[in-house]
Order: C-alpha cells, then sequence, then structure tokens
C-alpha cells in the first residue's frame, strides 16, 4: 500500500496537481494530523481508487495495441500503391499476430488487475475493436493484385490513404486515454469526418468494379475486398467509442 505520493504510478502533471492539493489538505488539517499522516491518507485513498489511472501494464497494452494498428495501416497503403512490396504484406501479417497476442495478454493482466467489472469489459471491447482493424487489415492486404487487377489503382491508394488517417487518428485517442477530454476532441471529431469521407471514396471504388463485369470472378473478389476495407472503418469507429466510455471514467 502506497504511504507517499512519490509511490503512486501517476504522471509528472497530475503529480504536480496531487502535490499542490496535499499542501492545501496539511494547512487544513494542522494541528490535528501531522503533515505524513495526511500525506498517507491521500496516498492510499488513490491507490484504493485507482487514482483514476488504469493499472500501467494495461494502459501499455493499449498502445501497443494502438501502434500495431497505426503501423498495419500505413503498411496498407504501402501496399495499395506498390502490390509488388511484400515485405510490407509480411508486417501486416506479423502485426495481426501481436493484435492476437495482446488481446490474450490483456484478458491474462485484467484477470488479477483492480479495475471495475464494467470497465473491464470496456477494456476488452476496446481492445478487441483493434484487433478487428489488425483483421480487417490483413484480410484486405492478402493477395493484393489478384483483386487489385479489378480495382483502380488510383481509387483504390485514396481509399487506403483515408483508412490510414482514420486508423492513425482512432489509435492516437486510444492512446490519450488518460487526458483531459478537450485534448481528445479534435482527434474525435477528425475520425468521424474520416469515417463519414469513406463510403464516399468506396462508392466510388465500386463504380470502377460495376463499369467492368467481364470477369465475374475478379468482380467478386473486388467487392468482398471493398467490404473488408469497410469493416476496418467501422472497427476504428467502435474502438474510439468504447475508448469515450472508458475515458469518462478515468479523466
Amino acid at each position: 500500500m502506497a504511504t507517499q505520493l512519490r509511490d503512486l504510478d501517476v504522471d509528472p502533471i497530475t503529480r504536480g496537481h496531487l502535490e499542490k492539493g496535499l499542501e492545501r489538505l496539511r494547512d487544513e488539517f494542522t494541528g490535528t494530523f501531522s503533515a505524513e499522516t495526511v500525506e498517507r491518507f491521500v496516498a492510499e485513498s488513490l491507490e484504493v481508487l485507482g487514482g483514476a489511472r488504469l493499472p500501467k501494464a494495461v494502459r501499455e497494452l493499449l498502445s501497443e495495441a494502438a501502434r500495431a494498428a497505426t503501423s498495419a495501416a500505413t503498411a496498407l497503403h504501402t501496399l495499395a500503391r506498390d502490390p509488388t512490396q511484400r515485405a510490407a504484406l509480411a508486417e501486416i501479417v506479423a502485426l495481426e499476430g501481436d493484435g492476437d497476442r495482446i488481446v490474450h495478454e490483456l484478458r491474462h493482466r485484467l484477470a488479477g488487475a483492480r479495475v471495475a467489472s464494467q470497465e473491464r469489459g470496456e477494456l476488452l471491447h476496446a481492445i478487441e475493436a483493434i484487433d478487428d482493424i489488425l483483421d480487417g487489415i490483413e484480410d484486405a492486404a492478402h493477395d493484393p493484385s489478384r483483386a487489385g487487377d479489378s480495382l483502380a489503382r488510383e481509387r483504390l491508394v485514396r481509399v487506403t490513404a483515408v483508412i490510414n488517417d482514420l486508423v492513425r487518428t482512432s489509435m492516437a485517442a486510444a492512446s490519450r486515454i488518460e487526458e483531459p477530454p478537450a485534448s481528445r476532441a479534435a482527434l474525435h471529431e477528425r475520425a468521424h469526418e474520416l469515417n463519414d469521407e469513406l463510403p464516399a471514396e468506396l462508392r466510388a471504388l465500386q463504380c470502377t468494379v460495376t463499369d467492368d463485369e467481364s470477369d465475374v470472378l475478379a468482380a467478386l473478389r473486388a467487392t468482398a475486398r471493398l467490404r473488408q476495407l469497410r469493416s476496418i472503418g467501422q472497427a476504428c469507429i467502435r474502438a474510439l467509442r468504447t475508448i469515450e466510455v472508458l475515458a469518462g471514467a478515468h479523466v
């Protein structure tokens, strides 16, 4: 059990606010409790309540998952620009494997963490949504040259650029889960703008498929690819909404 503020796992800004509040409490209880006793009460209370902080190991796993999704989206955009970039595909496959590992490890960490049951569920929803982003990216990246034959390359690059921006923006918000809501407001707004933009880009891409139905099998593959791309955007918004629910309990 923590007995001093320095024993708590908090960032420097939060520590500064706590120290200022502690000084006021010491002044208020001068003559009633010693300065050490006041600090012990504050430190123990914050630790029991979780200090409005997620456990460090959980925060690190959430950030790791967000970084993996961001890197995978960048690799998908690279692959759309040049399908011969097989290293990008290999990176995506490896990152999807990382996502599966993180989900498993988070479940294990939460089993022994001091986290409320509702927040535990929201954390799992958040990390599973990020894993869905990685799954969607891997599905869309597989064998791009075959589906790409039926998709206009320029349009496909535009779609993956929007997805790349959407993933990066929503994952940046995930990484800032414990910052004040104002610090995520612009990211939240931008992510929704990109999510609104994505269907229009996908419809334009769909037109390139329906305009050329000479190869039915290729058209079917291309249509499946469009659904995969759309699922990535949906997973981003699902992750973002879950992060905001969690953030309401941790700011």
